[in-house]
């Protein structure tokens, strides 16, 4: 909490309210202003004067590559007139570049017209039509998608507005009707139970596992009243403590892993193949590749290096293609790890709230996303342990009665290693940095040097220690956050749809009939699939190769876990109201930390509008964010009804939330 004269701390408070309403206004400006008028952005934007159509192309999820790259439509449309109109000014917008016949005859277009595609353009046609039937050809090009095409015309040309009366070829090919440009499809996956059929198949199992925590949660609270058993040395052991808690989660995730170990191919998981060909290329080569030498080649350097390194050691005892297994020993530990920092970070936001603290370490352990990327061998696991291990110093920081430079160079250092381990850590480190800041103004007396002093030793740190990476990327390519996905790397490709639409971030539901690729319905649906359960199936292409995960307790999850959105939800309103009421940076620098992160998943899925973008585990680091949040809402439910003394509802809790945690376990013990 920020400690000065009451004074002050009325102002401080309207300050920092007013920056927080600033910069969340000005985010969310930002996204839309990008979405709607930034043509570096594949968005279609809509007016509802016409309609963006396309090629009809099948939907899938292998990358679009060699002939879907440059590729060229040509959309037609023949329209009759009793004679030449006097207005003949049609609007056009095309994705991304386009060349316009009427009658056979170009129509010259001004290459500034198209610099922006969002900008409806207007072509006059008069002279270029006749009386009786004329066509209109428009050849569009897009380099990185699929090119759509936008006509709005009014009265006698309304039939050239583009909907259903155009026809499109791609690429030279056969004339076929064009349809609209909607990013909602529905992919098969027809191995898969429903999440309600999953429900039902798995019920004896799951009510069983309602029941155990029922019991224990009696057990727990008898043993709690009475002096007698409350005493009893074996009591005492099994009665749940947050440490308990963390005890068991540990437990069960060492069995998981042991179980799985053996049993996943090493290069399953997103993109696992390639990470592994960046392991195999720092112990062939012996230096770092440039972003142009593979697929993930651009990645910050950290979990490559201590993989390469264990991955040389195991190999010593072990034929190579048996030592690249140590390649996941980085991924699991910090997995675990991630739980650890909950536990801690719990600790300093929650030092009289034991029920939150265990339901806080009980949330970190059971959220799948956690459990299913420290099975594969990629970064996403470290950079989430780093960038969680920077909140938690920044935690302490902020709740430390003296800041000295030992503790804030060694935040830097963890912000500096998080920069290593991925990109993402950017959108947190500008939050830690604004915590310290607001740390040091409240100090007694603080002033502006005793806010800028741990920060610039924080930014001295973390150029040390990261800087040279990112500036390597830019003196190379011009970039520093180069990506696979730019085209000065040589890579050139795209996934579908290639574009998205404002319905593709306002549409949910359909999670709870087909949960696996969502990513081909909504922004939403899939984000709850891949953070509730192994949604992509690891990456894979087709259902048929998917990990050998349970995939009937892992739909059932779907539906169970769905509660805890309003847990979030009154856990969100609940550490709101005590970080701004009480100036408390801790808790601002959690709530901030998880909207950089989120806001940084939206607008990669602007920017790269591919199906498997939007995967909730590229916001992993949030796990620490979200898991005390959640604690927050269970203490406010469990609390609620223990002052009207429902205890049933309070064992109800419990039940239900050992039935979810059974059945997320059960999902990812591999079959």
């Amino acid at each position: 909490m920020i400690n000065s004269s009451p004074t002050n701390a009325a102002a401080g408070k309207k300050y920092i309210i007013a920056i927080s309403i600033f910069v969340l206004l000005a985010s969310l400006v930002f996204i839309l202003a990008k979405a709607r008028f930034d043509s570096s952005i594949p968005f279609l934007p809509s007016d509802g004067e016409a309609s963006w159509i396309s090629f009809p192309l099948e939907q899938q999820t292998k990358l679009r590559e060699g002939n879907y790259v440059d590729l060229i439509a040509d959309f037609r449309n023949d329209i009759a007139l009793s004679s030449p109109p006097v207005k003949a000014v049609i609007g056009i917008q095309a994705m991304r570049l386009y060349r316009i016949w009427v009658n056979g005859r170009e129509i010259p277009v001004n290459p500034s017209q198209q610099a922006n595609w969002k900008h409806v353009s207007e072509i006059d046609l008069n002279g270029y039509l006749a009386a009786g039937p004329n066509s209109v050809v428009v050849s569009v090009h897009n380099a990185s998608g699929p090119p759509a095409l936008w006509i709005a015309a009014d009265d006698p040309l309304a039939p050239l507005s583009s909907g259903a009366s155009w026809r499109v070829s791609l690429s030279g090919g056969p004339m076929v009707p064009a349809v609209a440009a909607d990013d909602d499809f529905r992919y098969p996956a027809a191995d898969a139970h429903s999440p309600t059929s999953a429900l039902a198949s798995t019920l004896p199992t799951l009510a069983l596992l309602f029941a155990l925590s029922f019991v224990l949660y009696w057990w727990n609270g008898f043993a709690g009243s009475r002096s007698g058993v409350r005493n009893h040395r074996v009591s005492r052991h099994l009665r749940f403590t947050p440490e308990t808690v963390l005890a068991i989660a540990l437990a069960f995730w060492a069995v998981l892993f042991a179980r799985n170990f053996g049993r996943l191919p090493i290069d399953l998981g997103f993109d696992g193949r390639e990470h592994l060909d960046h392991i195999r290329f720092l112990l062939d080569k012996g230096h770092l590749p440039s972003a142009s030498d593979g697929w993930e080649m651009y990645q910050p350097p950290l979990y490559y290096l201590l993989s390469a390194v264990l991955v040389k050691f195991a190999s010593i005892f072990l034929p190579m293609d048996t030592a690249l297994y140590a390649a996941r020993l980085v991924p699991f530990l910090s997995g675990v790890g991630q739980i650890v920092l909950v536990w801690l970070a719990a600790r300093l936001l929650l030092p009289e709230n034991a029920t939150a603290r265990m339901f806080a370490v009980a949330t970190a352990a059971v959220v799948p996303m956690n459990i299913y990327i420290s099975h594969y061998a990629s970064n996403e696991s470290l950079s989430a342990g780093m960038i969680a291990l920077s909140l938690l110093l920044a935690l302490r920081v902020a709740y430390s009665r003296e800041m000295n430079s030992r503790s804030v160079a060694i935040l830097g250092l963890s912000c500096g290693l998080a920069l290593l381990s991925k990109f993402t850590a950017l959108l947190v480190v500008p939050v830690i940095l604004a915590a310290v800041m607001a740390r040091g103004f409240s100090r007694e007396n603080g002033k502006l040097p005793d806010a800028i002093k741990p920060v610039a030793l924080i930014v001295l740190v973390v150029a040390i220690v990261s800087g040279w990476f990112y500036i390597r990327n830019w003196s190379a390519y011009g970039n520093p956050l180069v990506g696979n996905w730019d085209a000065v790397t040589g890579m050139r490709w795209w996934q579908d749809p290639g574009y998205h639409t404002s319905g593709y971030f306002m549409r949910f539901g359909r999670v709870f009939e087909s949960p696996y690729f969502s990513g081909f319905h909504s922004f939403w649906d899939s984000i709850y699939s891949t953070f509730w359960g192994d949604g992509d199936i690891g990456g894979k292409a087709y259902f048929r190769s998917r990990p050998p995960w349970n995939y009937d307790y892992m739909s059932a999850v779907y539906l169970l876990a769905a509660p805890v959105t309003f847990i979030f939800a009154g856990g969100l309103v609940s550490m709101t109201r005590r970080a701004y009421g009480d100036l408390d940076v801790g808790r601002l620098a959690v709530l901030w930390s998880g909207y950089a992160l989120a806001f940084g998943v939206v607008y990669i899925n602007l920017k790269l509008p591919f199906y498997g973008q939007a995967k909730a585990f590229y916001a992993l680091a949030g796990m620490l964010p979200f898991s005390l949040i959640c604690a927050e809402g269970f203490s406010m439910a469990d609390g609620f009804f223990e002052r009207r003394r429902l205890d049933y509802a309070r064992a109800a809790l419990r039940g239900w939330f050992g039935m979810l945690a059974g059945a997320v376990f059960l999902s990812f013990f591999s079959v």
